[in-house]
C-alpha cells in the first residue's frame, strides 16, 4: 500500500508543474511511505539551458517540525529532475502533509554585447531584462527590456516620455 502513496504522489506532482513560469512557489499535499521522493519539475520550454535550478521544499505550516532536502539531480531547457529527502526522521517517510516548493530557474548572459539581436543569437530566447554594452560608453552594461518573441526576436524595447 505504501508503494502506490508514493507513484500516486509522483504523478500528482508531474501534473501539477506542467505550465509553472520561471519562478514561482506552489503549496500542494504530498504524502511518501520512504524517506525520499524523486520527481520532474517542468518549466520550459526554453530555447537555452537555464544555468542554475533552485528549487527549496518546506512544510506549508510553520508548526511542522519536518526537515527536507532538496538535490536538483539533472536539468536541461524543459525541466529538472529532483530528489527530496526528508532530513528528521531516521527513514521513514512522512504522512499526508500540505508542502511548499519554491524554485527559479536562471540564465547567465555571455558579457560585451551590444543589443538585443546579438543576445538573441547566443540562444537567449525568452522576453526579458537584459545588459548591453553601449558602444563608445565607458559607464559600463546598461539594462534594457527585450522582445525575444516578436518576428523573430531580438528587439530593444523603449519609450519616450512627451
Amino acid at each position: 500500500m505504501s508503494f502506490w502513496y508514493l507513484i500516486l504522489s509522483a504523478v500528482c506532482f508531474r501534473d501539477c508543474f506542467a505550465s509553472l513560469p520561471t519562478e514561482g512557489s506552489n503549496s500542494f499535499c504530498s504524502i511518501s511511505a520512504h524517506p525520499r521522493m524523486n520527481f520532474t519539475l517542468n518549466y520550459g520550454p526554453y530555447h537555452t539551458k537555464p544555468s542554475q535550478v533552485k528549487v527549496t521544499f518546506f512544510p506549508s505550516d510553520p508548526s511542522q517540525v519536518h526537515v527536507f532536502n532538496v538535490q536538483v539531480k539533472s536539468w536541461d531547457a524543459n525541466m529538472a529532475d529532483l530528489e527530496i529527502s526528508r532530513m528528521d526522521n531516521n527513514g521513514g517517510g512522512w504522512e499526508k502533509l500540505s508542502v511548499t516548493l519554491v524554485w527559479s530557474v536562471g540564465f547567465t548572459q555571455q558579457k560585451g554585447l551590444q543589443n538585443c539581436k546579438d543576445i538573441y543569437n547566443t540562444g537567449q530566447h525568452h522576453n526579458g531584462i537584459y545588459d548591453i554594452q553601449v558602444v563608445g560608453s565607458n559607464e559600463g552594461a546598461m539594462e534594457v527590456y527585450c522582445d525575444m518573441e516578436t518576428d523573430g526576436g531580438g528587439w530593444l524595447v523603449g519609450m519616450v516620455w512627451i
